[in-house]
């Protein structure tokens, strides 16, 4: 889909400049990889692309009766600058002709909760996803069909999975960029509900839970038409003080250059992770729809195998996308569960308990303030933590917190 041309009906304002208290360490593009215990912490990062400055992660530590400690290193990297904006004919953005089912990702929390499958079609079909619990070695072969050993031994069948699927539309709004990748902004065409060019309508979108699945296993999925392509993922670990888990941690991530390097680190990390923490600006859509969907496409081969858990940020919020696009397309998980926030099936705020972490995922664009819906959550939620079920407590959040003074 070519943007359409820049026929701009209002001008756009420059964004203004961060808070003094804000550090800008980079955008689009940046992994940190955790290793988190019970009782000591062996924490590196490795920042391939510059960790953002817009993506905030809080490890709160040291409650009483914990020993939990941390240490850290981090490996210095300086940006070069601006990083292009991949056209949407890249090889990796754009739609194969042959594939009925594409954008293929998970989203997770905690065990004994559905592992969400998402994917879009084209066409109307089923919402159908069929899974089966493997040995590791199966899960980890990858690929063929063949490689797959149902645990037991035997041709277990494919247990399938029902989901619901969604179509939206919305105004598309469209910023060029400079071959640099900066933004033009006095040239932002928005979008005119009387001018059918600026209508954006989705794919089918779909949403699969998968339940019933045991903490910590292996399993193989498919979407049938294309039952030949199986995907692998391993289910959240149970709860337990004593346990180790691995997180990797992405905000800003885009779809630039720098993009598809950070995306390829994660890939590269995959086997040692238990999960992403996704904390906003996921595609840079901006309104301009056709942008989520390529995002979709870059996402795929990391993000069908590894669990997911998304806030949101000013992108999935400024630009009229108000949300909409995320929640379709990585919902968070659906209620009932543990504490979670809002009356609808994809929550802008909500936590979960995971391995020997309770972890808290807060809205940046909410009124926080005593007394509000936010506020109460948190401090509802930080009360029920039990230090000796989960004696670490994470909370991430897309802007950073800070006072002026």
């Amino acid at each position: 889909h070519p943007p359409p041309p820049p026929l701009p009906t209002r001008t756009a304002p420059p964004p203004p400049p961060p808070p003094p208290c804000a550090r800008e360490l980079g955008s689009q593009g940046g992994l940190f990889r955790g290793r988190l215990g019970s009782s000591t912490a062996a924490t590196t990062a490795t920042t391939t692309m510059g960790f953002t400055a817009a993506a905030t992660l809080a490890l709160l530590l040291g409650a009483a009766g914990s020993e939990a400690k941390g240490t850290g290193v981090t490996k210095e990297y300086v940006r070069e600058g601006a990083s292009p904006q991949l056209p949407l004919d890249h090889p990796r953005l754009r739609p194969s002709e042959d594939a009925p089912v594409e954008q293929v990702h998970l989203t997770a929390v905690g065990p004994n909760e559905p592992v969400l499958v998402s994917f879009v079609t084209t066409a109307p079909q089923d919402s159908v996803v069929e899974f089966m619990r493997v040995d590791s070695d199966g899960a980890a072969a990858g690929g063929a069909l063949e490689a797959i050993r149902a645990v037991g031994g035997g041709s277990s069948p494919w247990v399938t999975a029902v989901g619901t699927s969604q179509v939206y539309s919305a105004l598309n709004f469209y910023t060029p960029t400079n071959a640099d990748g900066s933004v033009k902004w006095n040239e932002t065409h928005w979008g005119s509900y009387q001018d059918a060019r600026d209508f954006y309508t989705s794919s089918h979108i779909h949403s699969v839970p998968i339940t019933g699945l045991a903490p910590g296993a292996a399993y193989a999925y498919r979407i049938p038409p294309m039952s030949e392509q199986v995907f692998h993922f391993v289910a959240p670990k149970a709860v337990d003080p004593k346990s180790k888990i691995t997180f990797g941690v992405v905000g800003d991530l885009g779809q630039t250059q720098d993009s598809l390097t950070t995306m390829d680190g994660l890939g590269e990390h995959a086997d040692s992770l238990d999960g992403v923490l996704l904390i906003g600006d996921l595609s840079y859509s901006d309104g301009y729809g056709p942008r989520w969907d390529s995002f979709g496409r870059l996402a795929q081969p990391v993000f069908s195998g590894l669990l997911s858990a998304t806030v949101g940020g000013n992108h999935e919020f400024d630009f009229g996308e108000a949300w909409v696009g995320l929640r379709a397309r990585w919902p968070a998980p659906p209620k009932p569960t543990h504490l979670r926030g809002g009356a609808t099936d994809a929550p802008l705020y909500y936590s979960y308990e995971v391995g020997p972490v309770h972890v808290l995922a807060l809205n940046s664009y909410m009124d926080g303030t005593q007394g509000g819906e936010l506020y109460d959550f948190v401090d509802a939620d930080l009360k029920s933590v039990d230090r000796a079920r989960t004696p670490w407590v994470i909370a991430f959040w897309h802007t950073p917190w800070c006072a002026r003074a």
